[in-house]
């Protein structure tokens, strides 16, 4: 059995009590920004910040995994490229289970600053000692308004 991904979702707020119970509020997937005009194929918008959200993230592995992993994150665009991938490599602690239940580790990554170049489809993608276990689905919509 190798390291799984439970739970990965997106939220405008989260944290963990002491003992380890998340909270979670106010799920997201999408942002729209609203333009200025009229917008034609092709036409260069700027970057996009996006809110601040947090970034959930919950695994569950087997003992004989080990209790150490090392995980990244990035933002991936629907073309397949990375637009940003975390620099650095972050420990991922697993704790023993003493009813023998899958080990469970949780991570909440504060997404504070993180910048779309352009709208479309994107994906919140977590690896786990350098393999993809999950990625959560997160789109840039454009309006229009007058």
């Amino acid at each position: 059995m190798a390291v799984l991904c439970s739970m990965i979702t997106l939220a405008e707020y989260a944290s963990s009590s002491s003992d380890g119970k998340l909270t979670i509020a106010g799920t997201i997937d999408s942002v729209t920004v609203q333009v200025r005009g009229t917008f034609e194929d092709g036409a260069e918008l700027p970057p996009i910040p996006l809110p601040r959200m947090f970034l959930v993230f919950v695994a569950t592995a087997s003992i004989a995994d080990g209790l150490k992993h090392s995980f990244s994150f990035g933002l991936r665009h629907e073309d397949g490229k990375f637009v940003f991938r975390d620099a650095t490599t972050a420990e991922l602690t697993f704790k023993v289970n003493a009813k023998g239940r899958p080990m469970r580790a949780q991570t909440i990554l504060d997404l504070n600053g993180v910048v779309a170049p352009t709208f479309g489809d994107y994906e919140f993608v977590i690896e786990v000692d350098g393999k993809e276990v999950c990625a959560s689905p997160f789109y840039v919509d454009i309006q229009q308004v007058k």
